[in-house]
């Protein structure tokens, strides 16, 4: 099997699951192409919003993700947040209020109720802070 993430900021990948960091906010369409022997192609794509918000990171691990994975949020104050899960298309499908640390926060979630396909997680605070990473449940 091969696959190759999309950016859309000029970068690919061809990692199983890669981090990637952009370097620019603005909306960018990110698609994974899976290829199985040169046979058979599907391809996922999705929107993500990168927000300036300094010294924030997000990220899913593990990604894709086959029934659990952890949120991982960096952030620069304690704060309460709110995690969501939204579908592809961002209708929200899951929400959990968390109170965040300065620094690194891990959040446990199950995804074992999810269907195959590319999914966004959200977080948000009070204060209008925004962040989201885009994640593949197999």
């Amino acid at each position: 099997n091969t696959y190759t993430w999309d950016f859309e900021d000029g970068t690919t990948d061809t990692s199983f699951s890669p981090t990637h960091q952009y370097t620019e906010t603005g909306g960018y369409r990110v698609c994974l192409t899976a290829s199985e022997n040169a046979i058979c192609n599907n391809q996922f794509c999705d929107s993500v919003v990168i927000s300036t918000v300094k010294n924030q990171i997000i990220r899913v691990v593990p990604n894709p993700v086959i029934s659990a994975f952890a949120v991982e949020y960096v952030s620069e104050t304690a704060e309460p947040i709110t995690i969501e899960i939204l579908s592809a298309s961002g209708k929200g499908l899951t929400s959990l209020n968390q109170q965040c640390k300065a620094g690194l926060n891990k959040y446990n979630m199950d995804a074992s109720n999810l269907q195959s396909g590319l999914y966004i997680v959200r977080i948000t605070s009070p204060s209008g802070k925004r962040a989201s990473v885009s994640f593949l449940k197999m």
